[in-house]
């Protein structure tokens, strides 16, 4: 049986992003497995953090970003400034072409093309059965999710479609992308539009809901077509990039306490419960787990502050009983606050005093509505 020092279940954003802050580290000489079934297949994502300065993994030669967002109805928009911050964006093709022949230049790592069928804890370490093999290690990381982590009946999710457009003539202001662009009417459930302008020509135009149940990707398509006839409905395009996706939204995260088997990404519940953002989560949670091994301490990341899971379970209450009031609680939000300092709220970053003036400047009568019929999501 083949040993290694850790072994990575599963290669996505998570996985390689693990593997790279290693080899970056003083365990880069450690015996690394990566096994994955689908190596190569890359999925076309989309994925976005804030940040002031571009992070070490981003390709730089796929540097975009933003320091100007507008949020607001499909009537009336209005434009805020980031500070000190950047909106960045990066392709999930783009992340993969640049990280993987990195990982796969070092002798010390292998990759393997299979499936994980079974992980045994032992008294000395881990067993990893793959479709044909068996391998050990002292740790494995996996950040594989099947369809129930992402599918629960019960949980509200993200549930989004979008396309890359290009036009032949000028119709985006390349300075600015849209945050949240609300329906005037979202008494059922809540819907919005998100797009990134890459150039005065092309843009990614997102349609999102929030529900419980998994919507048809046919009528995500048809609210894209929607907004593309309602905006520029004289005007031809192509479609050069499609992408749709699940996010889960709940603080309720059965975790593996093993201090072996550690999970990783959106399994982890790295996965920001109210907004869905990752990326930049799994970057710094990462990063803390490789000093947990430098240092021999246990591997589970510190579960997140208890007041952020609370602020979640508040607006995710609200999205489940009211999801009508959604939108002023957005816009309010924004409107009464330094976008920076909501950026980094949302980030999770602030202090207690930074958090009580953000949410003291809001109005209180839909989150008391929420508090005394609080529950867990």
């Amino acid at each position: 049986m083949k040993e290694f020092d850790y072994i990575f279940a599963g290669a996505g954003c998570a996985g390689l992003s693990m593997v790279y802050h290693l080899l970056n580290s003083p365990l880069r000489s450690k015996r690394i497995l990566l096994i994955d079934p689908k190596i190569g297949e890359i999925p076309n994502k989309t994925w976005c953090y804030w940040a002031e300065e571009a992070l070490p993994i981003h390709p730089k030669d796929a540097l975009q970003s933003w320091s100007k967002f507008s949020i607001g109805t499909e009537r009336s928009k209005k434009t805020y400034p980031l500070e000190s911050l950047k909106y960045w964006h990066i392709n999930s093709v783009e992340f993969h072409n640049y990280v993987l022949p990195i990982i796969k230049s070092h002798d010390n790592v292998e990759i393997i093309q299979d499936s994980v069928r079974d992980i045994v804890e032992t008294d000395d370490g881990i067993e990893v059965q793959t479709s044909n093999k068996k391998f050990k290690a002292s740790f494995i990381f996996d950040s594989r999710l099947s369809d129930s982590d992402l599918n629960s009946d019960a949980s509200l999710k993200q549930i989004f479609a979008g396309w890359r457009v290009e036009f032949e003539t000028p119709v985006f202001d390349s300075s600015t992308f849209s945050l949240m662009e609300v329906g005037e009417k979202t008494d059922e459930d809540f819907n919005f539009y998100y797009v990134l302008p890459y150039s005065d020509r092309s843009a990614l135009i997102e349609f999102t809901k929030y529900d419980t149940a998994r919507t048809n990707l046919e009528d995500l398509e048809l609210g894209i077509k929607q907004y593309l006839s309602d905006n520029y409905s004289d005007l031809e395009y192509t479609v050069t990039f499609e992408e749709n996706g699940v996010i889960p939204m709940s603080t309720i995260k059965e975790v593996n306490a093993s201090s072996r088997i550690i999970p990783l990404g959106t399994k982890a519940g790295w996965t920001k419960p109210s907004t869905g953002y990752t990326f930049y989560t799994i970057q710094k949670n990462c990063e803390a787990l490789i000093q947990k091994l430098e240092s021999g301490e246990s591997l589970n990341i510190q579960p997140r502050e208890k007041r952020f899971k609370f602020y979640d379970n508040i607006l995710l209450n609200i999205a489940h009983r009211w999801p009508s009031q959604l939108k002023g609680v957005f816009l309010d939000l924004f409107q009464q606050n330094s976008a920076d300092q909501v950026f980094k709220f949302l980030g999770e970053d602030t202090s207690i005093s930074e958090e009580i003036k953000i949410l003291s400047r809001l109005r209180f009568g839909i989150f008391v509505k929420s508090l005394f019929s609080y529950a867990k999501h």
